[in-house]
């Protein structure tokens, strides 16, 4: 996997700092999966959600037809 991922938070508490390695993070993605498994909780890609007008005009600057686009709101 390429890229990296960053976390959004909607409420955080004022003492609670969400900063990560994004590109660790997206590198560990399968490893994190299959712990999550194994633990029973929920995976992290699960909460993933993009802004949809973003995502299209990276889509698109990526050579892909805005006809091919179909993205659901973000949670």
């Amino acid at each position: 996997m390429s890229g990296a991922y960053y976390i959004v938070l909607k409420d955080a508490p004022s003492d609670f700092g969400p900063f990560v390695n994004g590109k660790a993070l997206a590198h560990a993605e399968s490893e994190m999966d299959r712990a999550c498994k194994e633990l029973g909780v929920t995976p992290l890609m699960d909460f993933f959600s993009q802004d949809p007008d973003e995502a299209v005009d990276f889509l698109e600057g990526e050579g892909v037809d805005e006809g091919e686009i179909d993205l659901p709101e973000e949670q």
